[in-house]
């Protein structure tokens, strides 16, 4: 049996539409939130259910090719950019896999990507908050109603 906390070493063998890289300890299935197809690392268990469980990474021991450094300060905590670590090719082919699953028995063009992939979002809402006297504007973080301040966002126009 698995347990919270409990370390392990793995390689990503598949991804899902929600950006976690798919893993296999024996034959249970683990969610790793941002680990790439190919991708070897320490992980943690942080959940465990029944039939799969949820990890976190702890160390990326073999990065994919088409992982890239984050340029955004706060894209690890900001809800905005869950594939800034992708390459921006890797990204089109990602999003074209999981829209082709969807629409298994309709044609799905190739995505037209862009010559440059920054700033090209013209729409985004930003929450406000009041925290401790002082307004507070960004992003929410992810799965959260904490608000990330941010002072530029990398995918936005301005």
């Amino acid at each position: 049996m698995y347990e919270k906390n409990e370390e392990y070493i793995v390689t990503c063998i598949d991804d899902t539409d929600l950006n976690s890289g798919v893993v296999k300890i024996d034959d249970m299935v683990v969610f790793v939130p941002n680990l790439l197809i190919g991708e070897k690392a320490k992980i943690k268990i942080v959940k465990v259910n029944k039939k799969y469980a949820f990890g976190i990474i702890i160390e990326l021991l073999k990065p994919s090719i088409n992982r890239q450094e984050l340029t955004c300060e706060v894209a690890k905590t900001c809800g905005g950019c869950q594939l800034q670590h992708m390459s921006y090719a890797y990204q089109l082919d990602y999003k074209y896999k999981h829209v082709k699953k969807l629409f298994d028995d309709i044609e799905v063009k190739p995505i037209l990507g862009m010559d440059n992939p920054w700033y090209y979002r013209n729409k985004a809402q930003f929450p406000v908050k009041i925290k401790d006297g002082k307004v507070q504007m960004g992003f929410y973080r992810q799965h959260s109603n904490d608000v990330v301040t941010c002072k530029e966002c990398k995918i936005k126009t301005m």
